[in-house]
């Protein structure tokens, strides 16, 4: 997935990184060059690409009503951000159902207002928050720190496709011009399909050994538990599926609250081909955005079917898989169901 944008953007990281570590500015300066020739070789070619390509609504209407409903049910009352809610109550096979407001998931907290940080730590009592953000990310959008909440970053993913992914998500934010800002969102477009990404984090021993440290914090914590990547979609839904999967619920569950992601990304992902179409990039690259943003519920089935391929189809093999046992296993059930 990552190769239609990998020359572009390795020259970028490269020049970064030559310059944290003091190489010659002539070395620099040439590789700047070099990527501002490919950035408008790369935009012209795009803004010319065919338009017949047809898009295709990746949620269904009835889906996505289950998605709203779902995510006002366990919507937490906050503003400051975005993707936000509890995973409590849902049932699972054994007849239990999952506490309400002890884990929650969500986008970043780096907007988050000193009222919705009270609220977290005052009427939520909030005690952990789980950073699943690259270091890159985390420096460069750190989070507001809450008062009395314990703080962790645990990076749950550091394969290419998600690091390129963080450096679009970057280098669109410090955009100048609409045109430039246009020009990432394409080359974010680029990237891959999602679940060739989950898969990939599926398969790297960083993903079981962040995940053996995420599970760690949670059975440590003395009180709800946050966690979240950058929008609340990819990496927090992996985690979150994980999780409900091994406290027992059914995977129709898991993925209705994959998909309750849709009801923030809808409109974010609607401004974003206008400004695509309005620069006259091609409709496959409008409709390549639209699906790695839209949340499918194609996507997290197919993790899940990947997840017991890879890991085994209980809770007590995937919590081997990733280094823990039947007694870590009791310990999470216990405590987040009832």
């Amino acid at each position: 997935g990552v190769q239609t944008c990998a020359l572009p953007i390795s020259l970028l990281i490269l020049t970064n990184f030559m310059l944290s570590h003091h190489f010659s500015e002539e070395v620099c300066l040439i590789c700047n060059i070099a990527y501002d020739f490919i950035l408008n070789e790369r935009m012209e070619k795009m803004a010319s690409a065919s338009k017949d390509d047809r898009s295709a609504e990746i949620l269904s209407e009835e889906d996505y009503e289950k998605a709203l409903e779902l995510a006002r049910r366990n919507n937490i009352a906050i503003k400051s951000v975005s993707n936000i809610r509890s995973l409590g109550g849902f049932p699972t096979t054994d007849g239990k159902r999952v506490k309400s407001g002890m884990l929650l998931r969500s986008a970043n907290l780096s907007r988050l207002t000193a009222d919705d940080a009270d609220y977290l730590r005052s009427v939520a009592r909030l005690s952990l928050v789980i950073d699943l953000r690259t270091t890159m990310e985390v420096k460069r959008d750190p989070d507001v720190m809450i008062p009395g909440v314990r703080y962790e970053n645990v990076p749950l993913a550091e394969v290419i496709d998600t690091l390129v992914k963080d450096l679009l998500e970057f280098l669109y934010a410090k955009g100048e011009t609409d045109r430039e800002k246009a020009f990432y969102t394409a080359e974010f477009a680029n990237i891959g399909i999602v679940s060739e990404m989950y898969l990939e984090l599926m398969e790297s021993t960083h993903f079981k050994t962040s995940l053996k440290r995420i599970f760690q914090l949670i059975l440590g914590s003395d009180g709800p538990v946050l966690f979240h990547c950058t929008s609340g979609k990819d990496r927090a839904g992996i985690l979150t599926a994980l999780i409900l999967y091994i406290l027992g619920c059914s995977k129709e569950d898991i993925i209705c609250d994959y998909t309750a992601s849709a009801v923030s990304f809808r409109t974010m992902t609607d401004l974003l081909k206008h400004e695509l179409q309005r620069f006259g990039y091609s409709r496959e690259i409008q409709n390549k955005l639209h699906k790695i943003l839209s949340v499918a519920p194609e996507e997290i089935s197919s993790f899940l079917d990947d997840m017991e391929s890879h890991y085994g189809s209980s809770g007590e093999s995937i919590m081997k898989a990733i280094g823990l046992g039947e007694q870590e296993l009791k310990a999470l059930r216990d405590k987040y169901l009832e």
